[in-house]
């Protein structure tokens, strides 16, 4: 678990994150940058920012990032976050209905179910959708 001078440092930077990028709340800077950080920064702001899904109805997926690979098939990476607001927050465990979603998510995609495929938000059915993700393809 983080100390609370942890906790505290990355809150400025989150904060930091979301007024250098015009970012709408502290949950979509936070998601920002995880995924800034997780790719080592190597990434370019757009990519990281069309990635993210989180908006509702995004079946549990709040990022989905394409790795392209010359002469390989793409690696593709879902991300799920949980952002605690305050220190005292970070105390939680994962919320059982998270993972449900994620579940959930995994089996429609598996079984092309088609009713929830079209209930997904935009962003993210195009991001299911999107060519090059054979695997995935619901239709």
């Amino acid at each position: 678990m983080a100390t609370i001078q942890e906790f505290s440092a990355l809150r400025t930077n989150i904060e930091r994150y979301k007024k250098d990028f015009a970012l709408k709340s502290v949950d979509m800077a936070f998601s920002f940058f995880a995924i800034d950080h997780i790719f080592n920064l190597k990434l370019q702001d757009d990519d990281i920012e069309e990635s993210i899904t989180d908006n509702g109805n995004d079946g549990g997926i709040d990022a989905i990032y394409v790795e392209e690979i010359i002469d390989k098939d793409p690696i593709i990476h879902f991300f799920q976050f949980k952002h605690a607001q305050n220190y005292e927050k970070t105390k939680k465990h994962l919320p059982g209905n998270a993972v449900d979603k994620l579940v959930n998510f995994f089996e429609s995609l598996s079984t092309k179910d088609r009713k929830f495929l079209k209930e997904l938000n935009p962003k993210t059915a195009d991001k299911v959708n999107q060519p090059g993700l054979t695997a995935l393809r619901p239709f």
